[in-house]
């Protein structure tokens, strides 16, 4: 069973950045650019390497789990890797936390005096100056954290080894353990104050519980229910659980003091998160943007400003509530309507070109067709292209030339005036695109029909034509040096190399996907990928031999670029810069 209590490294900030996180960067022997000749590569979850920071989302586009309202003028909130922003009154500002672990609560007695809690088992806390890590548990991974005051504070989590739940106290001198039970996982934790404090749970054999702590002993109550997911409450005698049933259908679950019953009658959507300063005024979040409102009658829908999840909720009155959630969305309740304070666009991106600092281009699918942002060097805005297909794929060579591709063929260019329709063809998509200038470029795709073929495109200055090369695996990405000397990249493993006069197929020596292809000249090109144990790996050609020069990598490089040629190759929610 896991020890809850004795196995906290007090006052000693573990290593977060350590372990499978690689960090990488090369140096490029091309001309300088944007900020920093370096290739950089970014992992599946979006996770960024140290000394970039966001541009798009603003103010940043980390999930974010939790957030805690000290005043209208002082709001916190976290969420994954670290990340903790603070409001001020005016705008959000990025507090370093010192920890790349995933935040899921956040509690603060005042400006001075903010607790936060990891899934990995720290305890974190900031004093006015600076963050540090209180406790570490390694086999605690906490989910919920509040107080009664500075020095009377309660953390809940859970082992993942045996299940067991743990609520662990501050009494302003150190952390100990309150109470611990076997196959008794703990979600969140509210109170009313110090003799008043109840806590969420699941127990393995009979489904949720409630803990209440009377300021002598903890008293369990079982509930006819599935899961928790948040617990909050106006007094000791009006508290909700958020959750689900037995059958695991989205549920609210009420205490009037007596006891624990589900709310009748309703029909929800997951909620992940609830809040409320008065009997009749509750709100509650949940995943697809839902929010809801109790008025002390019925529980209703309100409009939402988002389709994302959103997985905290907290105000200082009820004219001032905000909620945090996924792509570091922040909508806010002014008493009158929700509204998005900050936070990333609602789809992925999947391509970065630049053709100068202070103008950059990303693409990605789009919610309903494209989605193309510009950056000017200060914010990015989203501009209209004139296609309605999902975009995969940008090339620049210039302001006044910019080459975006996409689904059913489409190829869409910019003249640094207006955006027009140069091909749309439905018997395949595209998903790359790269050229040494603005009459020679070429586009990597597949075919929709008959295979799985590749197809490669050339543009010759008037038209795009498939170029009868023979049979080729499904392409996703390709890169040159120059015209004699061209790579293109499929999923699978598939690489090829254009030597000027034909298309051959090349063996990177290491099967599995491949995901970016870059380099810095025809004897300096790398490949990130993955094998299918998830284990990432870069390969390099000296002009020779395939080399690997980085392997078992916990996460898979899914994005790499050359600055000194102004790309970054990104698929996640974001754009960040070098600093």
């Amino acid at each position: 069973m896991c020890d809850g209590g004795g196995a906290a490294d007090l006052l000693q900030q573990p290593d977060s950045r350590g372990g499978s996180q690689w960090r990488w960067t090369v140096a490029n022997r091309s001309k300088l650019s944007i900020a920093a000749a370096v290739i950089a590569l970014f992992f599946a979850d979006g996770r960024a390497l140290a000394g970039w920071i966001w541009t798009n989302p603003l103010p940043q586009g980390n999930q974010l789990h939790s957030v805690w309202s000290i005043n209208a003028d002082t709001v916190v909130a976290a969420g994954d890797h670290g990340t903790v922003i603070r409001w001020d009154g005016t705008r959000w500002l990025p507090m370093d936390t010192g920890t790349d672990e995933d935040l899921a609560g956040i509690w603060a007695a005042g400006p001075y005096r903010i607790y936060a809690v990891s899934v990995r088992g720290s305890i974190l806390f900031f004093d006015g100056a600076e963050w540090q890590t209180m406790a570490h548990y390694p086999d605690i991974h906490f989910s919920g954290i509040w107080g009664a005051s500075a020095n009377n504070v309660y953390a809940v989590g859970s082992c993942p080894l045996d299940g067991s739940g743990h609520v662990l106290h501050w009494d302003g001198v150190g952390w100990t353990t309150a109470w611990t039970r076997f196959q008794m996982p703990c979600t969140d934790v509210w109170g009313s104050g110090p003799t008043d404090v109840f806590v969420a749970g699941n127990e393995f054999a009979t489904g949720l519980f409630a803990l209440h702590y009377d300021g002598t002993v903890w008293q369990r109550s079982p509930i006819a229910g599935g899961n928790p997911n948040a617990i909050w409450g106006t007094g000791p005698d009006d508290v909700y659980i958020a959750g689900t049933d037995q059958d695991f259908n989205p549920a609210l679950f009420h205490y009037s003091g007596s006891e624990w019953s589900m709310v009748p009658g309703l029909t929800l959507q997951p909620v992940l998160n609830l809040w409320g300063n008065a009997a009749n005024n509750y709100y509650a979040v949940g995943e697809g943007g839902y929010i809801l409102h109790f008025d002390g009658a019925a529980w209703a829908t309100m409009a939402s400003p988002t389709q994302i999840t959103l997985r905290g909720i907290m105000g200082s009155t009820a004219r001032n509530i905000l909620a945090v959630g996924e792509g570091g969305t922040v909508v806010r309740y002014d008493g009158t309507v929700w509204q998005l304070m900050g936070g990333g666009p609602a789809d992925a991106l999947e391509d970065i070109w630049g053709a100068a600092d202070d103008d950059i281009y990303a693409v990605g699918p789009g919610g309903t067709g494209e989605q193309v942002l510009h950056y000017n060097g200060t914010v990015w805005h989203q501009v209209p292209c004139g296609s309605q297909q999902p975009l995969h794929g940008v090339w620049c060579d210039g302001p006044r030339s910019v080459f975006a591709v996409g689904n059913l063929g489409a190829v869409v260019h910019y003249n640094g005036t207006r955006w027009r329709t140069l091909n749309t063809n439905d018997s395949y998509d595209l998903y790359d695109v790269w050229g040494t200038d603005s009459s020679t470029v070429y586009a990597v795709g597949q075919y929709r029909t008959g295979g799985t073929g590749g197809i490669v495109l050339h543009y010759a200055g008037s038209a795009w034509q498939p170029l009868n090369i023979g049979e080729l695996p499904a392409l996703r990405m390709i890169w040159g040096s120059g015209p004699d000397d061209i790579y293109a990249g499929g999923v699978q493993g598939d690489l090829v190399h254009y030597d000027g006069a034909s298309w051959l197929p090349l063996s990177g020596g290491i099967i599995g996907y491949r995901s970016a292809i870059w380099g810095a000249g025809p004897t300096d090109v790398f490949v990130a990928g993955g094998d299918f144990a998830s284990q990432g790996y870069i390969l390099r050609y000296n002009g020779e031999q395939w080399e690997e020069t980085l392997s078992g990598a916990g996460s898979v490089p899914r994005t790499m670029g050359a600055r000194g040629q102004r790309h970054l190759r990104r698929r996640a929610i974001g754009v960040c810069r070098p600093v």
